[in-house]
């Protein structure tokens, strides 16, 4: 089985340094980490970039702290392989190839001041830009940060359907409690999300409307308590950093945090929101800037709206009509599966799209050595790569 991306746009650590925006393209297996550690160390080497001005936001505590050790350890070990040449590495060979007097320096140096190196979530990066605003952000400094609402939205919902009832509404026309905390943690979690259908639209019935509407309202009357109350979750912090780098203070904010970090590595991209690229595109995507930004990503799974991933935003990052030049490059190899899982796999889904006509399929090649492994059960017979379950009956609701 061969990778079905053209060779000039399948990733490699020989190519340029990356400039502008590169869009790394990845599939579950395929090295993301290990790619972005080893960007991170090109830019040290090559670029003379210190560690402290090199950022890279991904999506959870736990993968920051993997990115982290894997990022460190990167650097210890093209270290070592550039002081005592002798490797098939693939990053330290392409160094080698293009030697440097330098090259060991900056990397050691980076190790000796790796305390320095911005790796961080997109929270923590939003509030450490949020505390350099002070004031202009119009956000409280004494706000609590809460990372559980569940309460509030739950008590906020049902206090509205109450009001609304007690109102006059016709009861028949309200959703269950647990249908609007649904919608409206929906809209909790996806700020500046378009709720719909419009009130303006006629063909659709009134329950749906009244649900868009009381979601709306609930979200609204959540976000007013929070701020009375002194708190703020996680994602108000998003949308304060958004809002402010759009007020007066933003050309000053943005060209700060351009000097500051000449590269931004953003790990996960597929899981990004509207509001999560707005921050990353003012800051860093525009034709202006002199910051490299690299996005590394499967497009794939920006179906999962439930986790806050949002194809559209993907899309106008990775493909922006024109208004900026856009690297692309695949990683083609998985280090996780054998041939044959990786075979079976392409069988059931080429040809598949996702969400999206040109988010598609693209197979990838086994790592070297794992084509022809299979994993075998206790009489020593291959076990079936991939198995696929059809639940069929007249009691089976199919859709």
């Amino acid at each position: 089985m061969t990778a079905s991306v053209p060779g000039d746009q399948v990733f490699s650590f020989s190519d340029p340094i990356p400039s502008g925006r590169l869009a790394i393209e990845a599939s579950a297996g395929t090295g993301k980490t290990f790619t972005l550690a080893g960007l991170a160390t090109r830019f040290i080497a090559e670029s003379d970039v210190p560690v402290s001005e090199v950022l890279i936001v991904t999506f959870t505590r736990a993968a920051t702290n993997e990115l982290r050790s894997r990022v460190r350890q990167r650097l210890v070990d093209t270290a070592a392989h550039l002081a005592a040449p002798n490797t098939t590495d693939e990053l330290a060979s392409h160094l080698l190839a293009h030697p440097d007097p330098l090259h060991l320096p900056r990397i050691r140096r980076a190790i000796s001041d790796f305390d320095s190196a911005t790796i961080t979530t997109i929270h923590g990066f939003s509030t450490q830009v949020l505390s350099t605003l002070g004031t202009m952000s119009g956000v409280d400094p004494d706000a609590t940060l809460v990372d559980d609402t569940d309460d509030l939205t739950s008590q906020v919902c049902t206090d509205l359907i109450v009001a609304k009832v007690v109102g006059g509404m016709n009861p028949d026309w309200l959703p269950p409690q647990s249908k609007l905390v649904s919608a409206t943690s929906r809209i909790l979690r996806t700020p500046g999300i378009l709720t719909v259908p419009d009130a303006s639209d006629e063909s659709i019935d009134i329950r749906s409307h009244t649900i868009t509407q009381l979601a709306n309202e609930a979200a609204a009357e959540i976000v007013r308590r929070r701020h009375n109350t002194g708190t703020m979750s996680f994602d108000d912090i998003l949308v304060r950093l958004r809002d402010a780098l759009a007020g007066p203070a933003a050309e000053a904010v943005a060209g700060a945090l351009r000097k500051r970090f000449r590269v931004a590595l953003i790990d996960e991209f597929q899981d990004t929101d509207p509001v999560q690229w707005d921050i990353f595109r003012t800051l860093f995507g525009q034709p202006d800037s002199d910051t490299s930004l690299v996005l590394v990503g499967d497009p794939k799974q920006a179906i999962y709206s439930f986790r806050g991933a949002d194809i559209d935003t993907y899309l106008d990052a990775v493909d922006p009509d024109g208004q900026l030049e856009v690297t692309h490059r695949s990683l083609a190899t998985n280090w996780r599966s054998d041939g044959a899982m990786l075979q079976a796999v392409e069988t059931l889904l080429d040809g598949s799209t996702f969400g999206h006509d040109s988010i598609r399929f693209v197979p990838v090649d086994a790592a070297p050595g794992h084509e022809e492994l299979r994993i075998r059960g206790s009489d020593e017979q291959p076990i079936p790569a991939l198995s696929i379950r059809l639940a069929i009956g007249p009691d089976i609701r199919r859709t």
